[in-house]
């Protein structure tokens, strides 16, 4: 069980079915929201940078005031600070059932996402992108993390797309549900990494060396030998 943080009408105003923003919308309305206008200006600010951040995640913010502290760069935020944010309603305080995982204990591992890459998914005929089974590898994502990402995602097929044909090499489904099987393995129970488990991760231009993970079980086996 993964306790994290609601942002407030996360769907009603942030209404992305399909993608991950880039960026997202402040609604003029806000300056006539008497709770919002009766935080300090400190409260405001952080509170809008925590909806950038839930941007990552549906809304969703890790319940873990150092991991707020690294992702927002600021060590003097308090836990006090965020807890005002959830008496006055901002925030809702939520816990997320995980899916089947790893016995292993996952392996300590820092995600840096400093990617310049732009994938952009080029036009093609659509017999190649057919045969592409996006659906499949985000179903399959989906069931293994019990996250409800989209496989009709613009960003989220580019990834595919690039990782499909990387470097002349034809990848597999088989590929992408080991990627996916490798990292769940380490990261489905670290509430630091579990965010991480999403496709923009999974199948960027770390994708080849996903692929060769060895599996902690194995790891374990081959230790003993």
């Amino acid at each position: 069980m993964v306790e994290y943080l609601q942002i407030k009408n996360w769907e009603e105003y942030q209404h992305y079915k399909d993608r991950n923003p880039p960026w997202i919308k402040m609604h003029v309305k806000i300056l006539n929201d008497r709770e919002f206008m009766s935080l300090s200006l400190a409260s405001r600010g952080l509170l809008m940078l925590l909806w950038i951040l839930g941007s990552e995640n549906d809304g969703k913010v890790p319940n873990d005031i150092n991991e707020i502290k690294f992702r927002l760069r600021d060590a003097i935020i308090k836990q006090n600070d965020i807890n005002l944010l959830i008496e006055k309603g901002f925030l809702i305080k939520c816990k997320q059932m995980l899916a089947n995982a790893s016995k292993s204990s996952p392996e300590t591992e820092t995600e840096t996402e400093t990617e310049t890459e732009t994938e952009t998914e080029t036009e093609t005929s659509s017999n190649t992108s057919d045969k592409i089974p996006y659906k499949e590898i985000i179903d399959y994502l989906n069931l293994k993390t019990g996250k409800n990402f989209s496989y009709k995602s613009k960003e989220t097929r580019a990834k595919i797309k690039a990782r499909w044909g990387i470097n002349g090499n034809q990848r597999s489904l088989q590929d992408f549900k080991t990627v996916i099987d490798n990292k769940c393995a380490q990261w489905l129970k670290d509430e630091k990494m579990f965010s991480y488990l999403r496709p923009e991760t999974l199948f960027g231009t770390k994708f080849e060396s996903y692929l060769q993970d060895i599996p902690l079980e194995i790891k374990k086996d081959s230790a003993s030998w």
